[in-house]
């Protein structure tokens, strides 16, 4: 089979273009990736234990409050998801949040958490991230804003909590929990 000479011009185009465009993605500085998430490293794990969320003035709702984090692609992304069920007397029961994210960070943004929950909700979202936490937030569209803080603590346990405000004048608690190490579940 004969080729006619254009498509052989075509064809080096393509490479060509693909070349380029594998050079560029090529210059990103991973190590540098890697390195600034070894701040998060004490993540990774499986962890749980009992949250509380306010569903109303003065009304609790307790949890069952499960992370599982992993390190993906060679240490430039922490892969994280989060699991909330309703905690009864029996022990946990029906699923009331879940929500995958993954955390990276880049030299044009820091450290960026991507998010989304089992009802739709998500975003992108900066972390601030200190030696033994991060902080993040976000304006509620109907007004106001919500902020979290977790920290290790010196015991090892996850401490997290959160807060909403309506004009930055008074914070007021949405959130909390207090996660351990636990033994990795199997996972389908």
């Amino acid at each position: 089979m004969r080729r006619h000479p254009a498509q052989f011009l075509l064809v080096a185009l393509l490479w060509l273009t693909g070349s380029s465009l594998f050079a560029q993605s090529a210059m990103v500085d991973t190590a540098a990736r890697r390195r600034a998430m070894d701040k998060l490293s004490f993540l990774v794990g499986d962890w749980g234990g009992e949250a509380t969320a306010m569903v109303g003035q003065g009304q609790q709702l307790r949890m069952w409050q499960s992370e599982w984090v992993r390190p993906k692609l060679k240490g430039q992304i922490l892969a994280v998801e989060g699991t909330g069920r309703r905690l009864l007397a029996g022990g946990p029961a029906d699923t009331l949040f879940n929500a995958w994210a993954t955390i990276e960070w880049t030299p044009e943004k820091g450290y960026v958490m991507r998010s989304t929950t089992m009802d739709g909700r998500g975003g992108e979202f900066p972390l601030a991230v200190t030696d033994s936490g991060f902080t993040w937030g976000f304006e509620v569209p109907a007004g106001g804003r919500v902020r979290y803080t977790m920290r290790l603590t010196t015991a090892g346990e996850w401490s997290e909590f959160g807060e909403y405000t309506r004009d930055g004048s008074q914070w007021f608690p949405v959130m909390s929990m207090r996660l351990q190490r636990t033994q990795a579940p199997p996972r389908p």
